[in-house]
């Protein structure tokens, strides 16, 4: 390994170890609210996903899933446009992929843009119907947008998708 790549493997642990610190830290200050996974993961956690897919895209620049998860972290990171980069590509190199959908629309959605957000939680219910996270976000676009019956009737296809996965025992689980 030559002295400057170490430098730099050295350098970017230390920025990680120290957003780390930060966070515990800040943490300490102030009691933490309970909140679900994958809202209460750390910044550094999302930082190891981009490091991780980082290295999966270098070993095949055709890996959707690397690319979806990279815009995934980067959106959380809110690196806004790598984000979106990343999350294209992914739904370029497989347009079937649901998930890359989903993650798309939560990008959307994010940036208060309910109108795309719904063609690409659309998009994810036609490759995967029973995604309930896609049916209940798209509900809280189609309310924003003062859609209110569209709203209402995917609220309810959310739940009776719930029911019906919980009945078989299935867990329910954003788009495959």
């Amino acid at each position: 390994m030559d002295t400057r790549r170490a430098e730099v493997i050295l350098l970017v642990l230390a920025v990680l170890w120290s957003t780390q610190a930060a966070i515990s830290a800040e943490s300490s200050k102030k009691e933490q609210p309970s909140i679900p996974y994958p809202i209460c993961r750390s910044k550094l956690s999302w930082q190891e996903d981009v490091a991780a897919a980082d290295l999966r895209i270098k070993k095949n620049p055709k890996d959707a899933e690397a690319f979806c998860k990279r815009g995934n972290a980067y959106r959380h990171l809110e690196l806004f446009e790598l984000a979106l980069n990343d999350l294209n590509q992914a739904v370029f190199l497989e347009p079937n992929y649901a998930q890359a959908f989903y993650i798309l629309g939560n990008f959307y959605l994010d940036q208060h843009d309910a109108a795309d957000a719904i063609s690409a939680y659309t998009r994810s219910i036609e490759l995967d119907p029973d995604a309930v996270s896609a049916h209940h976000n798209r509900s809280l676009c189609h309310k924003a947008l003062g859609n209110l019956k569209q709203a209402q009737h995917d609220m309810e296809m959310s739940e009776r998708i719930l029911q019906r996965l919980r009945l078989e025992g299935k867990e329910p689980y954003p788009p495959k």
